[in-house]
């Protein structure tokens, strides 16, 4: 599946997006999506986590029954630093670990992780042996794969990495994550027009920890008067299989992705 579309399009998708996942979860991770309903979409959660105080946050949380970390001030910070198969159940729920969030499932596995631009990406962490650990969860030739790439200030431990299809990792989706990594760093720091990235997967069933697809999604919005727009000015979606080349569609949704990169002003 690919979804390229500003405006109204682009808002009635995110409300689409939200209601099915709403429907798909289990009852307990369906709350996470509850609560970005409750925030008012993608974006206004995402900067009501980073942003908000900790009455406000704690508030909302106990309304959402949502568990939540915060993994650079927690004592629960080594539980999340570890490279488990499956995290225990003090440490699923919603993880904030620096610019990034991470929502780990009731089951223990990684679902999705989110980020915000600018500022601009960075490699803030070195590759660990977290990442052989994760490849090694999976099939023969995978490799622990980073939702929010590292060199995307994506954080390189087992809350940002699933097992993903060697040929995929360091083929199509590296070079996606170029794609990117080029436009965020081409954003100035004043930028109006900010970026939410958004990389969830999905799980055949409730046993395995490897993903069969990966959902990237990036949500350009507005800066008016300093105050960000809660529904995203445009959107791009692009579904990917967990196969080599990112499945038969991979090299097509790739193209497309870098198309409207370039097209639809995300870089601005």
């Amino acid at each position: 599946m690919y979804f390229s579309g500003g405006g109204k399009e682009a808002e009635d998708f995110q409300n689409t997006m939200i209601q099915q996942e709403i429907q798909r979860q289990t009852p307990e991770d369906a709350k996470y999506y509850q609560a970005i309903q409750q925030a008012g979409g993608f974006g206004p959660f995402h900067l009501k986590i980073m942003n908000g105080d900790s009455r406000e946050l704690n508030d909302f949380f106990e309304k959402s029954h949502l568990n939540f970390v915060d993994e650079t001030s927690s004592l629960e910070k080594q539980a999340i630093t570890d490279c488990p198969r499956l995290f225990p159940p003090e440490d699923r729920g919603l993880r904030k670990v620096g610019r990034q969030l991470s929502m780990i499932d009731s089951i223990g596995r990684p679902q999705n992780a989110q980020i915000w631009y600018p500022p601009k990406p960075q490699s803030l962490y070195s590759r660990v042996a977290c990442q052989q650990q994760v490849g090694a969860m999976g099939q023969t030739g995978d490799q622990g794969g980073h939702l929010i790439g590292y060199t995307l200030s994506g954080y390189n431990k087992r809350a940002n990495m699933v097992p993903q299809n060697g040929n995929f990792n360091t083929g199509y989706w590296r070079v996606i994550e170029g794609y990117i990594r080029e436009c965020m760093n081409s954003k100035s720091a004043t930028s109006v027009h900010p970026v939410l990235y958004r990389v969830g997967v999905a799980y055949p069933n409730n046993t395995t920890v490897r993903p069969d697809r990966f959902t990237l999604t990036l949500h350009k919005y507005k800066i008016v008067l300093g105050i960000t727009t809660p529904v995203p000015e445009y959107t791009i979606l692009a579904v990917f299989q967990n196969q080599p080349q990112g499945g038969p569609n991979g090299p097509v949704f790739a193209a497309n992705l870098r198309a409207d990169l370039r097209s639809k002003n995300f870089c601005l």
